[in-house]
């Protein structure tokens, strides 16, 4: 019972690293572009 606990732990752990990688690098994705435009937009 104690293995399985752990391999539901090392799995939960995996889904929460994906999941934080899927929110993680869409919005600094979203981010550089947004810096990137505000800063064409200041210098025009």
């Amino acid at each position: 019972m104690g293995h399985h606990l752990e391999i539901t732990m090392e799995v939960n752990i995996l889904g929460l690293m994906a999941t934080a990688l899927f929110i993680i690098i869409p919005t600094a994705f979203l981010l550089i572009l947004y810096v990137k435009t505000a800063g064409s937009e200041e210098a025009a």
